[in-house]
């Protein structure tokens, strides 16, 4: 019988030509960042590419049919329209991130919306227009809260209470609204969070602010990461 001693797993594994791990280091420079996203290409991942070529041929062909579509101005309009949806997504993605689906947002956040609009209405009642937004938002908290605590504590699933949700908001929307069927806005504060433009000097302090506080939260996620020893992008990214 031999007493050989075996040699260590990841001796055996180096001469099979086996890594002795299977974790993929992180790229730290630009070219290394561009080499895997190409490697990932070619082996079918194309991440966001394909939403990439959506939009550009969308905007081909919607420029195609009228002049107008690659504007500022209709630009503008887009990002109005766009902003609640937006806002409700974002929401939505936390969400769908734990598996669960919430089918209720969208009469959740008009129950806010048409209790702050009747809550401004020149009508001799009206409140003053900080308590009438947070009374509807208060009202989206609440309802959240309400639901989640039938989905997290009383165990029942995420798709029967929103679905229930659903049903009954919008039954509450209709309540709320009357016969009247439409809420007419006419505080000034209210339409002009869609419609009001800051001064130009403004506008540029704003943007350039915001790309400063990205910039300064990247740079301290890689300083983090650099002091914990963990790979991180490169300046550059």
């Amino acid at each position: 019988m031999s007493t050989e001693a075996a040699p260590p797993p990841e001796v055996q594994a180096a001469e099979h030509g086996v890594p002795e791990s299977a974790e993929i280091d992180e790229p730290t420079t630009l070219a290394g960042f561009v080499s895997r996203w190409w490697s990932n290409v070619r082996g079918g991942d194309l991440g966001s590419l394909p939403i990439v070529f959506g939009i550009i041929a969308i905007a081909i062909y919607f420029q195609y049919r009228n002049d107008q579509f690659l504007t500022a101005g209709n630009f503008v309009n887009l990002l109005g329209q766009l902003a609640p949806f937006a806002v409700i997504g974002m929401g939505i993605v936390f969400v769908l991130l734990l598996g669960e689906i919430d089918l209720s947002v969208g009469f959740v956040s008009g129950v806010g919306g048409v209790i702050v609009a009747l809550l401004l209405q020149p009508d001799g009642n009206e409140v003053s227009t900080p308590v009438a937004i947070i009374l509807g938002l208060s009202a989206g908290l609440t309802i959240g809260l309400i639901q989640g605590t039938l989905f997290a504590k009383v165990g029942i699933p995420s798709f029967v209470v929103t679905l229930a949700g659903l049903l009954a908001w919008n039954g509450v929307v209709l309540l709320l609204i009357g016969d009247a069927g439409t809420v007419t806005i006419q505080n000034a504060f209210v339409n002009g969070i869609a419609n009001d433009f800051l001064p130009h000097g403004t506008a540029w302090l704003v943007l350039e602010g915001a790309v400063a506080l990205y910039a300064l939260i990247q740079i301290l996620a890689a300083r983090r990461r650099a002091k914990a020893g963990l790979p991180h992008a490169p300046a550059s990214i």
